[in-house]
């Protein structure tokens, strides 16, 4: 595949970059003016896709006995199990709802959830979905930080 602009600079690109955003601005104003069908479309094909939201980050109690697994324990050695519950912060592409079903029956399971889950914590995370798979990629560490930050002991992946 040829490259026209392959002798170009990072700033003479930039340029250009610029010089086309200003030049799809007019045109898309200039297709808004215009009523008919092709105009639209037209108008359409230059617009940017809507993000699919189609992922979701999660939390779920464990049950105070995933206190007795060493590795959740080692995770979190300055929290007090006694003080809060301890949660898994996950992410998925099916509903909350779905997924924690999914672990408990052992579907793509995290361990701690097959065996510790016992009910999911809307409060924490409803009002963050939906969102885009890279949205959720970076809202689970996210959540997961803040909640250790609130005095949670929380397992993530």
């Amino acid at each position: 595949m040829p490259r026209p602009h392959a002798q170009l600079s990072i700033d003479e690109l930039e340029v250009l970059v610029g010089e086309s955003r200003k030049g799809l601005d007019a045109i898309r104003a200039e297709l808004r003016a215009r009523r008919t069908a092709r105009a639209k479309q037209l108008l359409k094909e230059l617009q940017p896709p809507e993000p699919v939201r189609d992922h979701f980050v999660y939390v779920i109690e464990l049950a105070p006995a995933v206190w007795d697994d060493k590795k959740f324990r080692d995770r979190n050695p300055d929290q007090d199990p006694t003080e809060r519950p301890c949660l898994y912060v996950g992410m998925t592409s099916t509903s909350p709802e779905e997924r924690f079903d999914q672990h408990r029956r052992g579907h793509k399971a995290a361990r701690l959830v097959r065996k510790f889950g016992v009910k999911l914590r809307r409060e924490f995370y409803e009002r963050l979905n939906p969102m885009t798979r890279d949205e959720a990629e970076r809202e689970e560490p996210a959540l997961a930080a803040s909640l250790e930050r609130a005095g949670y002991a929380v397992w993530w992946n």
